[in-house]
């Protein structure tokens, strides 16, 4: 009897112990449920996040780089022709240019008129002597103050020298060559130009061309025999 009332009092014990422990847990557990609840309300009430395009980064604007050869191009103002002399035998000195190109006068312009009488298919054979800054002398024996330039009918300046449009020839290929001076052609004779700025005379050609002849005449006379 003693037994079963131990028993009896153990058990009411472990079960006293187990309910205690029991109630002590069922109100943890039910505030973990409701937190769940109110974390599920939360979520359900807090509007679907709406993608958005990652933003582009903001394009830098870079200068542009500039070519050197296009600044300098810039800078640099346009040169002007350059008049020099040549001396060639047996025609004397001839205005050229800075290249030792040969320049000619053509007898069907007006000295002192600022025009040209040659244009088209003349200008194509007799191209004209242009700047397109001031002309300048390249050698003591030119004469600035006859130096000038006027306009042509296609807008390019053309330079003269003492009144007279100056013209390259365009069988000349080297420098120093005189092939243009004293010939006919396009209404008109074309003529090397001297350094005081007048027609380099056929008559100088001649008259040196005489005396070599009649220095050739000289040394083929035969000496005459005083004794015949």
């Amino acid at each position: 009897m003693k037994y079963l009332t131990r028993r009896a009092l153990l058990t009411l014990g472990l079960l006293f112990i187990f309910a205690v422990a029991l109630a002590a847990c069922q109100p943890g557990a039910a505030d973990q449920v409701v937190q769940e609840e109110a974390q599920v309300d939360d979520i359900e009430e807090e509007p679907a996040a709406t993608p958005t395009a990652e933003a582009a980064p903001a394009a830098t604007s870079t200068p542009e780089e500039v070519s050197p050869t296009a600044t300098a191009e810039a800078e640099v103002t346009a040169e002007g022709a350059t008049l020099a002399v040549r001396s060639k035998e047996p025609l004397g000195e001839f205005i050229v240019d800075g290249e030792g190109m040969s320049l000619y006068l053509f007898e069907a312009d007006e000295q002192g008129a600022m025009s040209s009488a040659c244009s088209g298919e003349c200008a194509g054979v007799w191209p004209p002597l242009l700047s397109e800054g001031e002309p300048q002398a390249g050698d003591p024996a030119v004469d600035v103050s006859l130096i000038s330039t006027f306009e042509r009918e296609d807008g390019s300046r053309q330079v003269a020298y003492n009144g007279w449009p100056l013209y390259y020839y365009a069988p000349d290929e080297a420098p120093g060559d005189t092939l243009g001076h004293d010939i006919e052609g396009f209404g008109g004779a074309w003529y090397l130009v001297t350094p005081e700025g007048t027609q380099l005379e056929a008559e100088e050609e001649e008259e040196a061309t005489e005396e070599t002849m009649e220095d050739d005449i000289e040394s083929d006379e035969e000496p005459i025999d005083d004794d015949y």
